[in-house]
């Protein structure tokens, strides 16, 4: 019979450290994501960029950028890094700022993904 109890103790353990782990992993989840707006998501490493303004102020879809604290492109479907913030869009790459020398670093703009739906 004591052997019944200890197994009993033992089941009513694991289950209260996986109800912890749980708890711990969607905490971690939903602060793994950022909100573009009420409706609209990324992950908490990303940019979220407007792909379908209405106006200036307005958005009513969202994407990601793969890289964190982006400029988003005035075409709405790539971005650049922080550090090459000009979106060039007759070479389609992203351009440091000038600095009056003949040097301008330049890269390949990324692709914004759609972001997250979720319900309102």
């Amino acid at each position: 019979m004591a052997f019944k109890a200890w197994i009993a103790v033992k089941a009513v353990h694991i289950l209260l450290a996986l109800l912890v782990l749980t708890s711990q992993c969607i905490q971690n989840c939903v602060a793994a994501e950022k909100q573009c707006d009420a409706t609209h998501s990324c992950p908490a490493d990303t940019t979220c960029c407007c792909v379908m303004p209405i106006g200036v102020d307005i958005c009513v879809s969202w994407g990601c950028c793969p890289l964190p604290d982006a400029t988003c492109c005035p075409d709405h479907r790539h971005c650049c890094p922080a550090n090459l913030p000009i979106c060039d869009e007759v070479t389609k790459q992203c351009a440091s700022k000038d600095d009056g020398t003949t040097h301008v670093r330049r890269a390949p703009w990324s692709d914004v993904t759609p972001a997250k739906v979720t319900d309102s």
